[in-house]
C-alpha cells in the first residue's frame, strides 16, 4: 500500500514539473562596453578602487557603477541607445568626468589621470567638559574646580 502511494505521489508531482509553462525571454538589447584604466597623474601609478559610475548624459542618473580593480583597470556593460558619461570618484582626488563617444560599441577611456585635489582639513579643536558629580564605586565625589559657578563665587 506505501508503494502505490509513493508511486502515485511521484507521477503526480512529476507531472506538475511538465506542466510549468516555459517563460519567453525578451530580445536581447544590444549593450556596450565602456573600460579604461584609473591613474594617479603625480606619479602616474594605477589607483585601485576606485568608484567608477556611467551616467545618462541628459539626467545625470546613475546606470552602472564599479569599483575598479587593484591594478587600476575597469569595465562596464550597460544598454546601447543613450549618451553616456563615466565618472571616476575617490577620496583625497578631484572628480573627473568624461563624455561617452562610442565606436563599434565600445568605448575606451585610455588613461585617466585624476588629480589631487586641494582641500585640507583646517584645524581641529577638541574640547571636553569635565564632570562636577563623579559616582565611584563606594562615595559620590563632587570637583569643585569643575563647577563653573566656582570661579565666580568664592
Amino acid at each position: 500500500m506505501k508503494q502505490i502511494l509513493l508511486t502515485v505521489l511521484c507521477c503526480y508531482f512529476s507531472t506538475l514539473l511538465l506542466a510549468q509553462t516555459k517563460t519567453t525571454t525578451a530580445p536581447a538589447v544590444p549593450n556596450i562596453i565602456v573600460k579604461g584604466i584609473v591613474i594617479d597623474s603625480a606619479n602616474n601609478k594605477p589607483v585601485g578602487y576606485v568608484t567608477v559610475a556611467l551616467q545618462d548624459a541628459a539626467t545625470k542618473a546613475p546606470v552602472k557603477s564599479t569599483l575598479a580593480k587593484d591594478d587600476g583597470s575597469f569595465e562596464l556593460k550597460a544598454p546601447e541607445g543613450k549618451t553616456y558619461r563615466l565618472v571616476a570618484v575617490f577620496i583625497g582626488y578631484a572628480t573627473k568626468t568624461i563624455s561617452v563617444k562610442l565606436t563599434n560599441n565600445t568605448f575606451n577611456a585610455g588613461r585617466i589621470l585624476l588629480l589631487a585635489s586641494g582641500k585640507q582639513l583646517k584645524e581641529v579643536t577638541v574640547t571636553a567638559v569635565r564632570p562636577v558629580m563623579k559616582q565611584e564605586v563606594d562615595r559620590l565625589s563632587y570637583d569643585v574646580q569643575a563647577d563653573p559657578e566656582s570661579k565666580s563665587i568664592t
